[in-house]
């Protein structure tokens, strides 16, 4: 079976002036520099073969999705809540009133918030999907940097912690972390690749 290629895509920058942690709050669209850098962006990916572009429901992934559909035309932009921003109750408050200590997964605020366990759940369910429905196609996936930070860990087999999700590997806004998915059962990398937006750099 060949191998397909997934481009995930964190979300450009997002205009919040309140400092505020907004999660799956309505609105919290790109700001101007998240435009710009949502067309660099798309700019680097139109020169790969796209067969469809997935999007989390949350508006600033949505716009980041449309900069690179409007510079990859012919691939269709689809929504899916697999690839959503982590639910916390934490959203709406200002992070500046968070503690520094505390953390969304470590200190769950309610019982229903999301843990890692469960982001990287929905995570795997969406490569399942993808790759069963576009076997050997190239496919982008606008989402958060939780999720592909959590699901970035999961593949290179390191253990599921806060402080994994953090430093050089982490995604910055508007950055592409690509895999190749061998093994529909069992997803294997073949290859992971990083590129910066600001800089332009891939990074293996």
């Amino acid at each position: 079976m060949p191998a397909t290629v997934l481009h995930f895509v964190r979300h450009c920058d997002v205009e919040n002036p309140d400092g505020l942690v907004y999660g799956r709050l309505p609105g919290f669209g790109l700001s101007a520099i998240g435009c710009a850098q949502a067309e660099r962006v798309a700019a680097f990916l139109s020169r790969y073969p796209i067969s469809v572009i997935y999007s989390s429901p949350q508006l600033r992934a949505r716009q980041t999705a449309r900069a690179i559909q409007r510079a990859s035309p012919h691939a269709p932009l689809r929504l899916s809540q697999r690839l959503a921003e982590v639910f916390t109750s934490y959203q709406g408050m200002k992070v500046r009133d968070i503690p520094s200590t505390v953390n969304m997964f470590d200190n769950p605020k309610d019982p229903g918030d999301e843990s890692m366990a469960d982001v990287l759940r929905r995570m795997k369910q969406f490569i399942a999907h993808v790759r069963r429905r576009h076997v050997g196609g190239e496919i982008v996936c606008v989402s958060h940097a939780a999720p592909i930070s959590i699901l970035r860990v999961h593949l290179e087999r390191r253990p599921l912690t806060v402080s994994a999700l953090r430093g050089p590997g982490e995604p910055q806004k508007g950055s592409v972390t690509t895999i190749v998915v061998d093994d529909l059962s069992s997803p294997a990398i073949r290859y992971l690749t990083a590129y910066d937006v600001e800089t332009h750099a891939v990074a293996r």
